[in-house]
């Protein structure tokens, strides 16, 4: 019985866990209308290391690397209250940071669709 409960506690955590993760998407092209009327309500989040940041981001974009992000939450105290767009190269790191994101206590994350591959593919426009 105790085994079974265990396992069963070990499924419902698994499940909880990996929901974190399931942030809504916002397609770059909306994210692009967003920061061109700097929208106040936004803020964008770039999850990747300071040299990949460097070679080019999204403009406007905070640079805080997913392994960083709990030692450096208070960067981001103004932003529990707004939407939060959260991207790397290719989604997994962006995942991660946004299950550490929620567990914090913020209620309004958004994965950018397609994280940088999407956005260079594109061709939107890059800040260095």
């Amino acid at each position: 019985m105790k085994l079974l409960t265990r396992m069963l506690m070990l499924a419902v955590l698994s499940i909880s866990t990996a929901a974190l993760a399931d942030a809504p998407r916002i397609e770059p092209g909306k994210l692009v209308e967003r920061i061109e009327k700097k929208d106040p309500n936004v803020v964008v989040l770039d999850v990747r290391t300071p040299e990949e940041f460097a070679s080019g981001h999204v403009p406007g974009a905070k640079n805080i690397p997913h392994d960083q992000l709990p030692n450096r939450l208070a960067e981001l105290a103004g932003a529990k209250d707004k939407e939060v767009v959260v991207y790397c190269r290719s989604g997994r790191r962006a995942d991660m940071a946004i299950d550490t994101l929620s567990a914090q206590g913020f209620k309004r994350l958004m994965h950018l669709d397609g994280d940088m591959i999407k956005w260079q593919e594109e061709k939107r426009p890059l800040e260095k």
